[in-house]
């Protein structure tokens, strides 16, 4: 039943055999004596990891949820914390929404009436899952409870991170648009809440500004992006800097701003070195770094998002990365290995929460090849473009003259571009805002791309 092992040092330990053992004996003992024995193991491990405890922070939290001291449960909650922490910053989202699942329930019974602590629990839960590839269920659950908690309380503070993670979950959760009520409504609710001047009005303001560009009133949008970059570097905000600068990059540099462009993707690149560095991110000033003709640094961001795909294994990395290969391809003239790479990327994550987003990504980035390659014979029967009509018609794509044109549907194109033309009197010069490369909605109406 049990084997004898020698360790490092001389040390000897023991342990079962096989697990069956082991659960045999525990389901058989009463109740109070596993709490005994969960107590006596808790209080060892402190004893023995006491200038280590960060590292078995997930250990002492198990042991110390089992116990029925008041005392015993807080440490509990906040090993498990610790724990979560841990395996957060390491990429472990699942295990990192484990111990924040197992964590919450403790709270529940050490103290329920404690709003602070459980929508702070509810906050980092929600987090860990929009990483994990859960974010419908971290925008549906954990979002609306914060946001009741921190509401029943009066805490501001807690009202605007409840709306950040809801916000945030849009741009990844299947389903989720930010021209939508869901975004609206959200971002009413900040608003009520959120003090002129303050961290939190920022923060309201760059989704606010991110909802014009994605509604296409860039007019609107951009100038305010730029004004909450402003404020976040005042405020020493990172994570505010960083997301602004990313956004501006996707709807704020125009033909007369190549300049601007090459200076935040150069403030992106030093942010890897820091660690703050998302998959958007590095997509965007790779993108940059080619419109502005820096083959060499967008080859060195490409290198980036393999890095952190393959070091990390998290699947929006791995969506970035295998975008970035693609274009790389495709500027190469290996067009069809450019569809290939999408088509794996597609396959990898259908099955995924994240499945809607890498499909988004794959058409956006594919649907140039797969017009070069040509819609007739072999072609039409490729996976990537037998999805493309069904997704182009039934969501905003559908706005896109380019692809109308090349599918034969010309009338359609043509009365799309004269919209867009006598909505854009000012087109071509210094006034109009609208991206330089990627040419997005205005006022609904799609650019020529």
């Amino acid at each position: 039943m049990v084997e004898e092992r020698s360790g490092l040092e001389a040390t000897v330990t023991y342990r079962f055999a096989h697990a069956f053992f082991r659960q045999t004996l525990y389901e058989e003992m009463i109740a109070p004596r596993r709490i005994q024995l969960h107590q006596q193991f808790a209080r060892a491990l402190e004893e023995i990891y006491a200038n280590r405890l960060a590292e078995h922070a997930a250990e002492l939290a198990e042991h110390f949820s089992h116990t029925s001291e008041k005392a015993d449960l807080k440490k509990a909650v906040s090993y498990g914390e610790i724990a979560a922490k841990r395996a957060y910053d390491v990429y472990a989202y699942g295990e990192s929404v484990r111990l924040l699942e197992q964590t919450v329930k403790v709270q529940e019974i050490l103290n329920p009436d404690d709003k602070e602590k459980m929508c702070d629990l509810l906050l980092s839960l929600g987090e860990a899952r929009r990483w994990g590839g859960e974010p419908t269920h971290a925008f549906e659950v954990e979002s609306p409870e914060a946001l009741s908690l921190a509401e029943t309380i009066g805490d501001s503070a807690r009202v605007s991170r409840a709306c950040r993670l809801a916000l945030s979950t849009i741009t990844v959760a299947p389903g989720l648009e930010y021209t939508g009520r869901q975004a609206a409504y959200w971002i009413e609710t900040a608003e009520r809440n959120a003090k002129e001047g303050s961290l939190e009005h920022a923060w309201l303001d760059f989704y606010k500004g991110v909802r014009s560009n994605m509604r296409g009133v860039i007019n609107d949008g951009v100038p305010l992006l730029k004004k909450v970059r402003d404020q976040a570097i005042a405020y020493g905000d990172k994570e505010l800097l960083r997301l602004t600068t990313v956004y501006l990059m996707v709807f704020g540099i125009t033909p007369w701003s190549a300049g601007e462009a090459l200076q935040m993707a150069e403030e992106i690149e030093s942010l890897v070195e820091n660690g703050a560095i998302t998959g958007t991110s590095i997509l965007y000033s790779f993108s940059s770094f080619l419109v502005c003709g820096k083959r060499r640094q967008a080859e060195e961001m490409f290198g980036i998002a393999q890095e952190i795909a393959n070091r990390t294994g998290q699947v929006n990395h791995i969506i970035t990365s295998m975008c970035i290969e693609a274009n790389m391809s495709f500027l190469d003239g290996n067009i069809e290995q450019a569809v290939e790479i999408l088509e794996r990327m597609i396959e990898f994550t259908e099955n995924t929460d994240v499945g809607g987003v890498a499909l988004r990504q794959g058409i956006a980035t594919g649907l140039r090849p797969i017009l070069y390659l040509g819609i007739t014979g072999e072609y039409r029967n490729r996976p990537l473009w037998k999805t493309i009509p069904e997704w182009m018609d039934s969501t905003g794509y559908r706005h896109f003259p380019l692809y109308q044109a090349y599918i034969g549907r010309t009338d359609e194109a043509n009365e799309k571009l004269d919209r867009m033309l006598a909505a854009r009197p000012n087109i071509a010069s210094r006034d109009d805002l609208t991206h330089a490369w990627r040419g997005y909605r205005l006022h609904g109406i799609g650019s020529a791309g």
